[in-house]
């Protein structure tokens, strides 16, 4: 569970909330001189910025994660499950998977897991019973014998 992946995605968004909260720090006072100055439009496009950078955060994580299981990914052309980085912000305008997309992959991901352990459960169980069901025996047969 704890794959090198996990820790590194931990730790950009731990940067990415790091980042967020020193951007809190600038948050211009709500008057109307830095709405005039740009300061407040130079804030939110700072806030989406960063907004931006958690989802594709995210979106690398469940990727590898979604890659490595065999489940496949909402389709890339669907808007209600992909976002787009602006142009202007990366002339790449890598697509991130936005709050419903995480929702429909971790839900995927996880159900894949269930599956996969599964026989793990049901074989486990059997065996502890059969070993209890030894012990058990084992435990008697003494006794018996002795009588």
């Amino acid at each position: 569970m704890w794959t090198k992946h996990y820790r590194v995605m931990r730790s950009e968004l731990a940067k990415c909330e790091k980042a967020r909260s020193e951007l809190e720090k600038m948050h211009p006072p709500h008057t109307v001189q830095p709405e005039q100055d740009g300061q407040l439009q130079d804030y939110i496009q700072k806030s989406d910025s960063l907004y931006e950078w958690r989802l594709l955060i995210l979106t690398e994580y469940w990727m590898i994660e979604a890659d490595r299981l065999g489940v496949p990914l909402p389709d890339r052309d669907d808007r209600t499950f992909w976002g787009r980085v602006e142009f202007d912000s990366d002339p790449r305008e890598p697509r991130y998977l936005t709050d419903a997309g995480i929702r429909i992959v971790r839900a995927d991901i996880r159900e894949e897991r269930r599956q996969r352990r599964e026989p793990v459960t049901f074989w486990s169980s059997i065996m502890i019973g059969v070993v209890g069901a030894l012990t058990g025996l084992a435990s008697v047969i003494p006794n018996w014998w002795a009588d």
